[in-house]
């Protein structure tokens, strides 16, 4: 019995570390125009943007500044509701908003409007913003893509049916993008705009996806995070499995993200993943409502690094900031009255 009681002090003990000496909220949460966080990206001047469902903010690293839609001001937001960000080869800063890019001009601190070409009764709010190696803008919303034209400025719909409500876009060279879709992952060329089904190996919605620098293909799906090679041949499938902790919190993936050492980080609709060093398991971080230390939602919806250790996740109910830099990780094996375990734990902290 003493065993077993010391191994649940470790345990908890394990815990509570993994959870505060890592992990800690933005302290600037109650100024963001809203809680729910749907994008962040870092300009040519350090500044962090972060949007949300109702406006966009700008953090200097100890203000925030927030910009809104103004009804009569046709240099303001086209809207508040915020879904993506992109910084182009010149350093310009691009917002996509419901129905619309935005180019934020810094001399004025207002943005330049891009809108649909003709009427938008037909179209579905954006998802996604990607540019091509010839740099043109595709935006992807949930019932088809559009292509950016500067003259006259907007956003032109193409002849191209892609299956399924789209959820995510990414450039896959020689003029084609990959998308994810309800329905599983397509190919299109974006100059014929032939559209082709790339085979998973299961029925999924594919949510988010990466590519890494060893020409592999991460897909965040309903069921999973799996992992292709250049041939999109299965090299992984990471799934949640309710008798391991060491798996995914969720099957749910909404985010699958690559810091800048090269780790995988999965957002789920029930925590926040980190691949161990090893590549076979994960350490999962969860929202407890009575530690104010962790995450301060269960559903991750974005993950980011602004700069080296420094990981940002948004969640429906503000920002947390992980500093990974200063830590390590270590597996904690326990023996109880139970038998063996093993937990996932952070350790020696420095922070």
């Amino acid at each position: 019995m003493l065993r077993f009681l010391l191994s649940l002090i470790i345990y908890s003990a394990a815990i509570l570390t993994a959870s505060s000496d890592m992990l800690r909220p933005f302290r600037h949460n109650q100024a963001l125009s809203q809680q729910s966080i749907r994008a962040m990206i870092t300009d040519k001047d350090g500044y962090l943007w972060i949007g949300t469902h109702d406006g966009l903010n700008r953090y200097d690293g100890k203000t925030i500044k927030t910009f809104t839609r103004v009804a009569d001001d046709p240099h303001s937001l086209s809207s508040d509701n915020i879904f993506d960000f992109h910084i182009d080869s010149k350093g310009n800063l691009w917002v996509l908003t419901t129905f619309a890019l935005n180019r934020y001009q810094p001399e004025f601190e207002n943005f330049k409007r891009y809108p649909i070409k003709g009427s938008v009764l037909l179209a579905n709010p954006f998802v996604d913003v990607e540019v091509d190696e010839a740099g043109r803008f595709w935006v992807a919303a949930e019932n088809g893509l559009y292509l950016l034209e500067e003259e006259p400025p907007g956003l032109k719909r193409l002849d191209v049916q892609i299956p399924g409500r789209i959820r995510c876009l990414l450039p896959n060279g020689n003029h084609t993008f990959y998308i994810g879709t309800i329905e599983g992952l397509f190919e299109v060329d974006m100059n014929s705009l032939s559209v082709e089904e790339v085979d998973i190996g299961i029925e999924a919605t594919v949510n988010t996806m990466v590519a890494d620098g060893h020409d592999r293909l991460l897909l965040g799906t309903d069921e999973g995070v799996l992992v292709f090679d250049k041939d999109l041949n299965l090299l992984e499938h990471f799934r949640h499995e309710r008798e391991r902790m060491d798996t995914l919190s969720s099957n749910e993936v909404t985010n699958v993200f690559l810091d800048f050492e090269g780790r995988l980080w999965v957002g789920t609709t029930e925590g926040l993943n980190l691949q161990t060093t090893d590549g076979k398991g994960f350490t999962r971080f969860f929202h407890e409502p009575l530690n104010e230390l962790s995450l301060t939602h269960g559903e991750i919806t974005w993950i980011y690094q602004s700069q080296p250790g420094l990981i940002w996740i948004g969640t429906h109910r503000g920002l947390n900031v992980i500093d990974s830099i200063s830590k390590k990780f270590e597996t904690i094996r326990i023996s109880g009255d139970l038998g063996p375990s093993e937990f996932q734990a952070i350790w020696d902290s420095h922070y």
